[in-house]
């Protein structure tokens, strides 16, 4: 089933992204309200990971189920577009308004570095192909950046944003999450090198203007209960 339950003690991102989602989901809602993303008017609601949900992480058709997307009403069919085991969300959220928050979240750095797409049968891994090489060129002012590697990880969050938005006209965003100064990590690192990350990242993809739905947040896990 599509949806993973989670072990109640965990570390690293998934331990500081619950303590984000359930203890201090004000910091995170703040960023969205400072970045003009949410109005005051507008209520958010994060749904996971959560205590009250097995703090379970959801992926294929159950992403959208949790959601409250109506497949049936979808453009474009996730099985036409991404092989079933697909990208398991760290979080997701949505508000009032129908906008809708796809989480990444990242504690360690090198966990940014991702060759594979794990897919075995050659269905899946041209499909896969298809859909990136499809986000990249809507996404990308470089038509010869190579999506695949080494941020393969990266460029699957995008290409579903760009499922949801682009190829069916809903209000998504793609959220990620970098902690700071986590302790729990073999290497612990600053704001300023996570900075230095993302600005390698989207130089490597020649992120264009039209990608403006990509959200990046620096939460300091100091500045968490």
């Amino acid at each position: 089933m599509p949806r993973r339950k989670r072990p109640l003690i965990t570390t690293r991102s998934e331990f500081w992204l619950r303590k984000l989602i359930n203890d201090n989901p004000e910091i995170l809602n703040k960023i969205l309200f400072d970045n003009k993303i949410v109005s005051e008017n507008e209520i958010i609601e994060w749904l996971s990971p959560t205590l009250a949900d097995d703090f379970a992480e959801y992926y294929d058709n159950e992403f959208l189920d949790k959601l409250g997307i109506d497949k049936n009403k979808l453009i474009v069919s996730l099985n036409d577009f991404w092989p079933i085991s697909g990208p398991r969300w760290d979080g997701l959220g949505k508000t009032n308004t129908k906008k809708y928050f796809l989480i990444e979240a990242k504690a360690h750095i090198e966990e940014a570095v991702d060759y594979n797409t794990g897919a075995t049968s050659q269905l899946s891994i041209d499909l896969i192909k298809k859909s990136i090489d499809n986000t990249k060129q809507f996404y990308s002012d470089n038509t010869k950046s190579y999506w695949q590697m080494p941020f393969y990880q990266y460029a699957n969050r995008l290409a579903h944003l760009y499922y949801l938005k682009e190829l069916n006209h809903l209000n998504a965003y793609i959220i990620f999450i970098y902690f700071c100064n986590a302790p729990d990590v073999d290497i612990i690192t600053n704001k300023d090198e996570w900075i230095g990350h993302i600005r390698t990242v989207e130089k490597v993809f020649a992120l264009n203007s039209k990608c403006r739905n990509k959200i990046n947040v620096l939460i300091d896990i100091k500045d968490l209960k």
